[in-house]
């Protein structure tokens, strides 16, 4: 699995000075090395950071759902799953994470989440979920801890701490609702 920075550096590739980059591929600019001195090169070159995560991965398509799904619906349906999952096998919510994927597949896009064991090398958690009963039972537990949330009017158009909502997808927590996540998890059942 290979994780980048969304924002991208231009670096000084014989000091390694650094600042946040721009739209040019180059910029030049005067800078002093770590040790305080004047660097002889003014060039810096546009990168963007990353690293090489190995651990178990697990992919789940839904073959029903050939179709890209609406950002904010894709989000949150991941997010339930993930507690489902945490839930269902008795595991810190630390212990696995998710993101998303899309792929073309037989000349339709589709959605794909991602579960990850957070521990470098995997601990074996989202592999567990080649068991099918597991799989199934942690989407039924996933629907059921977001239908049995209470945030949000009727409808549940909200979330928060009890349903989707954690301190790592705190930048998101504006476009999670679980009426999407329940409206979707529901066609599975």
């Amino acid at each position: 699995m290979a994780v980048l920075n969304k924002s991208s550096f231009h670096i000084c590739e014989m000091c390694g000075y650094a600042v946040r980059a721009g739209f040019t591929r180059l910029h030049k600019e005067e800078h002093l090395t770590s040790g305080g001195r004047k660097c002889p090169s003014t060039f810096l070159k546009k990168y963007s950071l990353g690293y090489r995560f190995e651990t178990d991965v697990f992919l789940l398509v839904f073959p029903d759902e050939m179709d890209y799904l609406q950002q904010n619906t894709a989000w949150s349906v991941l997010y339930a799953i993930l507690r489902g999952v945490t839930d269902t096998l008795d595991l810190e919510e630390s212990d696995i994470a998710g993101c998303l994927q899309r792929i073309r597949k037989d000349g339709y896009g589709t959605t794909c989440f991602i579960l990850y064991d957070t521990t470098p090398g995997g601990a074996g958690h989202v592999r567990r979920l080649l068991d099918a009963s597991l799989l199934q039972r942690s989407i039924q537990r996933a629907l059921e801890l977001v239908k049995a949330c209470t945030c949000g009017d009727p409808e549940g158009h909200a979330s928060c701490y009890a349903c989707l909502r954690s301190y790592r997808n705190q930048k998101i927590h504006d476009i999670l609702d679980r009426s999407l996540a329940i409206q979707f998890l529901s066609k599975l059942y």
